[in-house]
């Protein structure tokens, strides 16, 4: 991936350069805008990295930048290259409403459980796949930091529990929430080996096992997943959940002595 990167990183030099040779007049804020709604994804990218850096003092620059960057990291996996650009917001624009979702941005890509794209998760019950028990979590309502989510369970058709549940970032890990009872489901920067504790429980920690992995599931086959596994050093079995970038939790199982069972699987989401 990260030679992929430096290549697109190369190509995508050229059309930058080219843009700060024509008139100074042209307003690429609003063209990159429309780029964007003509899913010239690259290209719009492109127009407000120079919008940004021909008017760097424009109200919209910061903007500009975040725009620009959300495209590389969340469309095109180009993690090194949004760092920079979040980087220099951060740097450039301490008082731009999105310093802090940039700062944040710096380290997080990719996304593994994305609240602010996806709005709808379905899980199923691996042996059933979903005849015997599903699991939804829905999107409802999102502001700056924080996603609220409903919650639902069902055995069969019957609805055994349905809540609220909330999702944000505290520091650099990814937080679920119900009621106040918290849960760090991911540290960012994802890395191999990396380990962190409970916020309730000193027995219980989690710790990314694997990067990189492949997981097929109903809901399709995922790559560069991370393999995150919750250790009950009191139960002596880990609760394994694997995220894929840009969807977020695809596969759940418990590992029991080097054994995995698939328990929860996506079946489908939007």
């Amino acid at each position: 991936m990260a030679k992929a990167e430096k290549i697109l990183k190369t190509w995508l030099i050229l059309p930058l350069i080219a843009l700060f040779a024509v008139s100074c007049s042209k307003d690429y804020f609003r063209e990159a805008e429309q780029l964007q709604k003509e899913n010239q994804l690259l290209k719009a990218a492109q127009y407000y990295e120079a919008f940004a850096e021909k008017n760097p003092d424009d109200a919209v620059a910061d903007i500009a930048l975040y725009r620009a960057a959300l495209i590389y990291s969340e469309k095109f996996e180009m993690c090194a290259r949004s760092a920079e650009i979040f980087e220099k917001l951060v740097r450039d624009y301490p008082k731009s409403e999105f310093h802090d979702p940039a700062y944040t941005r710096v380290f997080v890509c990719p996304d593994y459980f994305p609240v602010d794209k996806v709005s709808k998760w379905y899980y199923g019950d691996s042996q059933s796949q979903g005849k015997n028990a599903r699991e939804n979590i829905f999107i409802k309502a999102r502001d700056k930091d924080t996603a609220r989510a409903e919650y639902s369970l069902y055995a069969g058709r019957r609805l055994v529990d349905r809540h609220e549940r909330k999702y944000g970032f505290k520091d650099l890990v990814f937080v679920e929430s119900r009621g106040k009872e918290k849960t760090p489901l991911i540290r960012y920067p994802v890395k191999k080996g990396i380990e962190w504790r409970s916020y309730k429980d000193p027995g219980v920690y989690y710790k990314i096992s694997e990067t990189g992995v492949k997981i097929k599931v109903k809901a399709g086959e995922f790559g560069n997943c991370v393999k995150i596994v919750e250790v009950n050093q009191a139960a002596g079995y880990g609760l394994v959940s694997y995220y894929a970038p840009a969807v977020g939790r695809v596969l759940t199982s418990i590992d029991s002595g080097g054994t995995e069972n698939k328990i929860m699987e996506l079946l489908k989401y939007e």
